[in-house]
Order: structure tokens, then sequence, then C-alpha cells
């Protein structure tokens, strides 16, 4: 086969046929009907003198399942997919011999046939194609180029900054320098000041946000009270947490007689707001007055909730006729809140001071801290209660969930 075509300033003047091996025949997998309608399967005699015919034959017939109708009718679907497939590398191997370059014609006439010369030949082509020998002159390129600033619009982007637009430079560069400054500082500061930094800049942020999404206006020495009173809490919430002994073996202990001791805790969950307060009061040998769980809406947060179930425990204790009383919570931040003398600025404060009004009703009443390890049959009372929607007492008894959990307090307070 000969042909001629022109690429630029180089002359095809001839093409040779390239001998390709048949790529090897792949026999294919059958397809599944899909539904749509099938043209009549015809055998065609010429696939006879495909050497791999019989191979493929054989392959579909041991790869395909069903019964006999089913099975030949796919295997004649696969082998016209096969037919096609076959005519498919047929024809692009056609195209491979009709583009295949024998020989080019270079600028001088010369004929090349060699590899190396039909590659320089086509690397001095393209190159010259991507290369300028013109005039670099800027303004005899760009003439024709039409304008996309108008005088108008680059007289308004070279005119003198306003009044507005120099504030929000001004701005701009005050916090660049208030950043560079706050880093230096927390840099070189002491963990404490590091600590006062960081919540100050937290009660900040938090009034900033009252003041725009609730129109509530705080003023500069209650956001410094407030935020000196966080770090105080927190200091003495690490300090005591730094005193206990081993609080994951603390065990349940019996109160002092004639003081009964309240066991309160709370489950939170975040998602819908709603929580639950677990009360058990036992006394001085270990024996269950009262047990009881009270799930609550509305609530804020899980400190809320430890705060609530104080209120609860002691609401409990005060109806089965108990004066002396030693409650016990898992919430060290309770706690601390309710054993401090300082005003309570914090969103607990009015759980806090419900609990101590509450408090003021006994004879004796005391709060203390107790690890999760000694408090496992509220957390359990609470976990039960998040299953019910009302709330639900025992006199002198416990769920039978807990029962067990309650006699293990017992046998452990037991004295030597």
């Amino acid at each position: 086969m000969t042909g001629h075509a022109v690429l630029g300033q180089v002359d095809v003047i001839s093409t040779g046929a390239m001998e390709t091996e048949d790529a090897e025949d792949v026999p294919l997998e059958h397809s599944e009907v899909t539904g749509t309608r099938l043209r009549q399967f015809r055998f065609e005699a010429a696939w006879l003198l495909r050497g791999s015919c019989e191979d493929v034959v054989r392959y579909l017939w041991a790869s395909t399942d069903g019964m006999l109708p089913s099975k030949l009718q796919k295997i004649s679907q696969s082998l016209s997919h096969w037919y096609k497939a076959l005519c498919s590398r047929k024809k692009a191997r056609e195209r491979m011999r009709t583009n295949y370059i024998a020989s080019l014609v270079d600028d001088s006439g010369n004929i090349l046939n060699s590899e190396r010369d039909l590659f320089n030949a086509a690397s001095s082509y393209f190159s010259a194609l991507f290369t300028t020998n013109g005039s670099s002159s800027a303004p005899g390129i760009l003439e024709n180029i039409p304008l996309v600033i108008s005088q108008s619009m680059n007289d308004s982007l070279m005119r003198p900054l306003s009044k507005e637009e120099g504030m929000v430079g001004l701005l701009r560069w005050i916090k660049i320098v208030f950043f560079q400054w706050f880093c230096w500082i927390f840099a070189h500061s002491t963990m404490p000041k590091r600590l006062k930094l960081l919540i100050l800049i937290w009660a900040i942020w938090t009034s900033r946000n009252k003041l725009v999404h609730e129109n509530v206006k705080q003023y500069a020495f209650a956001v410094v009270r407030f935020s000196m009173n966080y770090v105080r809490e927190i200091t003495f919430v690490s300090s005591s947490l730094a005193t206990l002994q081993n609080p994951m073996m603390a065990k349940w202990s019996r109160p002092f007689d004639p003081s009964v001791k309240i066991n309160v805790d709370a489950a939170f969950d975040s998602s819908s707001s709603r929580a639950s307060s677990g009360v058990v009061v036992r006394d001085s040998n270990g024996l269950v007055l009262g047990s009881c769980f009270i799930p609550s809406v509305n609530i804020s947060s899980s400190f809320a909730a430890e705060a609530l179930a104080v209120i609860h425990g002691l609401c409990f204790a005060l109806d089965l006729g108990c004066m002396h009383v030693v409650l016990e919570s898992d919430s060290l931040t309770v706690i601390s809140k309710l054993n401090s003398g300082v005003d309570d600025c914090s969103l607990l404060r009015p759980y806090i001071a419900d609990a101590q009004l509450v408090a003021q009703t006994f004879f004796s009443c005391q709060f203390s801290f107790t690890p999760k390890s000694g408090n496992k049959v509220v957390h359990c009372l609470a976990r039960l209660s998040q299953e019910s929607a009302v709330d639900s007492y025992w006199v002198e008894e416990v769920p039978p969930q807990v029962s067990t959990l309650v006699q293990a307090d017992r046998r452990c307070s037991e004295p030597p």
C-alpha cells in the first residue's frame, strides 16, 4: 500500500505494511440477559477459519450453567461478542499498517529511510513549529489584542485610599501585630500565666457572643471576676486530685451513726439534653432506706446534671425523715462548689444555691467526694433511668438489677 501526505515542509512519499502477529484470542465470559431484545443468533462459517473458535466453544460450554435452552442462548451471545472483539482488533491492526511511515522527504529533497533520520526530521519540524524568529517588539505583538481593563477601571484602581479603606487596612495591621504579641507572650510565660491568659480570652469571646447573639452586655469587671473565679476553681480541683491516694481502689464506706449516707450520680445525653439522677440512701449498718431514679429534660451540661442529682438526693432523704446526712458524689467539681465559701459565678450557680438551701433543713449535712469505684450502685441506677420517662421510688429496697452491687458494698464495708 502506498500513499502521499504533506506535513508542513516534510512529505510522506510512501508507506509500508507493518506485519504484526495476531493478538492471542482470549475467550470472553458470557454476559447475562439484560432484558433488551437481542438479534437472532447466526453461526458464521468463517468463524471456523479461526483456529481458536473450537477452544472458545469448549470454554463457554464448560463455564456456563443452566438448562440446555438457557445454556445455548448464553453461549450464542458470548460467541457473538467474541467475534466482534476479533473484528475490532483486526481494524486496529489495519489502522496501524495505514499510519506507518516508511520514509520522509526533507527540505533539501533528500529521502530519509533510517529510523534515526526520521527521528531527527520530526524533532526539527516540531522545534521550528514552536519557535519564533519574528520581531520581539511588544507593541507590535499586542496591538491586535483587545483591552480588558478600561481607562475608567484603571483610574479607579490607581486612586488614593479612602478613609474607610484606610481603617480596614489599619485594623488588619493591628490584628497581625496583636497576634504576634500574643504568641510572644504565650511563649515566654509560665504555665499558670498561660492558663489565666487563655481563660481571659475565652471569657472575652463568650461576652462578645452574648452581646452579638443575645444582646446581653457584660462589664469588664464582671468578665475579669468570672475569669479569676474560673482559674481559682481549676486550681482547687487540680490540687484536690493530686492529693487523692489510689482513687480507683476506693470502696463504699458506712456512715457513722446516727448519720445516713446519700449516694448520687447522673447520666447525661447531650444529643437530647436529657439527664437522669440515681439516688440510694443507706444507714450505718449498710441497710438500704430507700432508692430512686428521676429523669429530667432540658439540661444544659453534664455538670448541671450532677448538681441536679445532688438536689434530688437531698430532697429524697428529707422525705424519708433523715436529719443527719452525708452526701457522696463522684463529681469533684460539684462537691468543690458546695463546700466552697466563695460566691460561685458559673452556670451552676442556681443549682448550687438550691442544694445549699435544702441542706440547711437538716440538723447536719456534709458533702463528700467519692471515686466512681465507690459509687457503682447509683451509677447503675442512673443508667436504668435513661430507659424510663417517669420517676421511680423504692422504700427499704433497690431495683433487682442493682441488688447484687448493694450486697457487695455491704460486705466490703463490714468492720474487721
